[in-house]
């Protein structure tokens, strides 16, 4: 799943790290999902204060909020009250510019249930979003415009300095509104590098523009799940009923080495009833497609080779490889050619993703809510050796690890704490407790910046809690706790 917490809150340092006199340089940019390299960590090590946290500029333009009421509650007051989603991606940060990946409902074909629910007809609904948004181009729209089944693919670039939008680049009704049902997404959090932005669209398309103007430079796509999301939406666009999804088009693309890596999102199936009637279940596994960075062309691809929320970049050396799970494990891949490195047989029914930093890799072997201990192995370029496990009071790990020295940040259900571990033997160096951590469904986030951790504070997670990194300073201080807007 998507850390949402972290991710804007990493973003928002960044930010203001640029905006309070940065250079921008890649030791100040947070340029795709889960940062730098994808461990939650950023690079910069100047320290930060987080007393002095302040408010330095509100984007120019509204951006859409993300988690709003969905189409089962069209024509309820919320609903009424509130825009439309625009997806769950968050922001990041390169180059001293904010990017940001959305999407607007466009077109004059809305769905049909949620007409119903709002007592309109096709055609009163017509006029309506006419008058709303004349001319179609409305940064925020609202109903009925909102229920609109087509969709705009939307990449901004906002200045970090300023909060000014640089460029907006528009793929008009390319894409899909995915706001009919419970936690429908999409999230995908668009990569910078090279000069260039990554963006996977609503259907699955492979969008690279470039980062100083958003100049088209290729399109690709994720592969078949493209192809049948096309065909999902012209059968929608014939009879009005769109389709519903849920926590789908998790997994974001990452970029390393000239090679951007997605999830083929093959997990996936839905079948036409009479009627109105939708029956939306999984199928298959998610498997890994690479494309070449520089021209969309694909490199490689592997089926069966991917967790909801997509593999993890590990460096070693000057080079980057991938670990992902497949039917029976996780395995080390080549970037640039899918050739297998190594692979273990435990890690495949992860939620979150594994975390994987210098030697050591951690994973959880377990699913969902399932009990499962936090496993860590020390790996290099021809295998991967495990070296302990968590025990079951500091088990039942939530959300992802952030590995930071040889040191790891878990946040463990069972202890209802943060956890800091010595990754060479397991010790546990440090504990604080998190009281939201006892909930059964809470998604848990650990992010590290600048001498500092960051970790949940509220089962929204819009409360932050944000220490100093050193599990020494935790029995004598308290956590800096405030209140952010994440959605």
């Amino acid at each position: 799943m998507r850390l949402p917490g972290c991710i804007i809150l990493l973003v928002v340092l960044r930010v203001a790290a640029v905006a309070q006199g940065g250079d921008g340089t890649v030791d100040e940019s947070w340029p795709m999902y889960l940062g730098p390299d994808g461990t939650a960590v950023g690079r910069l090590e100047r320290p930060w204060d987080p007393s002095k946290a302040t408010k330095i500029w509100e984007s120019a333009d509204p951006i859409a909020p993300g988690r709003v009421v969905d189409g089962r509650r069209a024509g309820s007051d919320e609903s009424k009250a509130t825009p439309h989603s625009g997806g769950f991606a968050s922001p990041v940060v390169a180059d001293g510019r904010v990017y940001i990946f959305s999407y607007r409902p466009s077109g004059d074909v809305f769905d049909k249930r949620a007409l119903s629910r709002m007592g309109i007809s096709a055609a009163d609904a017509v006029a309506a979003a006419k008058k709303n948004d004349p001319t179609g181009d409305a940064l925020l729209v609202s109903e009925p415009n909102k229920w609109a089944i087509a969709a705009d693919d939307i990449i901004t670039c906002i200045d970090a300095r300023t909060g000014k939008t640089l460029w907006r680049r528009v793929f008009k009704q390319a894409g899909v509104n995915w706001n009919m049902f419970s936690k429908g997404g999409p999230a995908l959090t668009p990569a910078v590098a090279e000069g260039r932005v990554f963006a996977v669209g609503t259907l699955g398309a492979v969008y690279c523009l470039d980062a100083r103007s958003g100049e088209p430079v290729w399109e690709s796509s994720i592969g078949p799940r493209h192809e049948k999301m096309k065909g999902l939406r012209a059968a929608s666009l014939k009879d009005g009923n769109a389709p519903r999804f849920n926590r789908d088009f998790l997994a974001s693309p990452l970029v390393a080495d000239g090679v951007v890596l997605c999830s083929d999102e093959a997990k996936f199936k839905v079948i036409r009833g009479d009627g109105d009637k939708w029956e939306y279940h999984y199928e298959a596994r998610n498997g890994l497609i690479a494309l070449d960075a520089a021209t969309g062309k694909t490199l490689w691809s592997r089926p069966n080779s991917c967790s909801e929320v997509g593999p993890v970049i590990w460096r070693s050396g000057t080079k980057a490889y991938a670990i992902a799970s497949d039917v029976e494990g996780m395995a080390a891949l080549d970037l640039r050619t899918g050739h297998e490195l190594w692979s273990i047989k435990e890690g495949h029914r992860a939620w979150w993703a594994a975390s994987a930093r210098g030697d050591y890799l951690l994973i959880n072997p377990g699913s969902g809510d399932e009990t499962g201990p936090t496993v860590c192995y020390r790996i290099s370029h021809d295998k991967a050796e495990r070296l302990w496990q968590l025990p079951a009071a500091q088990g039942r790990p939530i959300g992802n690890a952030a590995i930071v020295d040889n040191r790891a940040y878990i946040n463990s259900r069972a202890a209802a704490a943060l956890l800091c571990i010595d990754l060479p033997t397991g010790k546990l160096l440090g504990s604080f407790g998190v009281p939201v951590l006892n909930g059964e469904h809470d998604n848990a986030f650990v992010a590290c910046y600048a001498g500092r951790v960051f970790t949940s504070n509220g089962r929204d997670q819009r409360g932050l809690l944000v220490a100093d990194a050193d599990p020494k300073a935790w029995s004598s201080s308290k956590f800096f706790s405030y209140e952010v807007q994440t959605t």
